[in-house]
């Protein structure tokens, strides 16, 4: 395995890492691991994340992780992170990619986790042209991000709109936000967007049923939306899987499915 760091000259300068095999000939197919909230790329590089890279370089594609502002490597405020901001962020990184001789940027997938599936979504509609295809692993469709013990982004935002507005900030699953991220979170979640067609894509649902409810529901809400459109929608649900289909033989199967569902679409 070769490996690339980068850091963009652009934007929010983000840090990230391309991984390719030792040897190649030709323009890679790519996918992009888009991490969770609250950690960087490289803050839980295991599991179904190294093994699904690890696979894809095995058949010839790139794989890329980069940390989102204020995340890892790229650093930042992370009380000043919004969705909207961290969809640039991967927008920027592809657009980097693209300028890659060793890039087919026809054929970029990207895979988010968690919080990161709800950026792939949303790069999924506002940036057709540069995806191919998205998949997400506990996905987080609607604004149920919080909602353990806290009630979500949306009640966070109407119980402290006074302080809010006046510039203060207030924690959400442990960080303190300005107004801006839950104003974009509660306007902007991707389920919008599934509502709208905006998601044309296919899309690969993976989904560990140990996993906290909201997930379990936004992968099946997410799914089918997409599937009462008529659109590429797929589920798999796993279930002993939890929140990253890390287990012993959940990760094995959740990544044949991943390899399989990319021979189906023709990626």
């Amino acid at each position: 395995m070769q490996t690339i760091a980068f850091r963009l000259a652009t934007g929010d300068r983000n840090y990230g890492e391309v991984y390719l095999p030792d040897a190649f000939t030709g323009k890679l197919p790519v996918m992009i691991h888009c991490h969770g909230g609250g950690m960087g790329a490289y803050g839980n590089l295991g599991g179904s994340r190294a093994l699904m890279r690890d696979v894809g370089l095995a058949r010839g594609m790139a794989s890329v992780m980069f940390d989102c502002f204020a995340a890892g490597k790229t650093g930042g405020d992370y009380g000043k992170m919004t969705y909207a901001r961290w969809v640039q962020n991967l927008s920027d990184v592809i657009d980097w990619l693209a300028a890659q001789d060793y890039v087919d940027a026809t054929r970029v997938c990207v895979v988010g986790y968690s919080c990161g599936s709800t950026v792939a979504l949303r790069a999924a509609a506002d940036y057709p042209e540069k995806l191919r295809c998205v998949c997400c692993i506990a996905t987080c469709a609607t604004v149920h991000i919080g909602m353990w013990g806290q009630g979500g982004a949306a009640k966070c935002l109407v119980d402290n709109l006074d302080a809010l507005l006046a510039g203060e900030r207030r924690a959400l699953f442990g960080v303190e936000f300005e107004k801006e991220f839950f104003l974009d979170d509660v306007s902007n979640a991707p389920v919008h967007a599934l509502l709208e067609q905006k998601v044309a894509c296919p899309v690969l649902f993976l989904q560990g049923l140990q996993d906290n409810a909201f997930r379990c529901a936004d992968a099946r809400l997410a799914h089918d939306l997409m599937r009462r459109k008529g659109l590429p929608g797929t589920l798999i649900e796993y279930p002993e899987g939890g929140h990253g289909l890390d287990e012993d033989g959940v990760a094995e199967q959740a990544t044949a499915d991943f390899y399989a569902w990319l021979e189906e679409i023709e990626y």
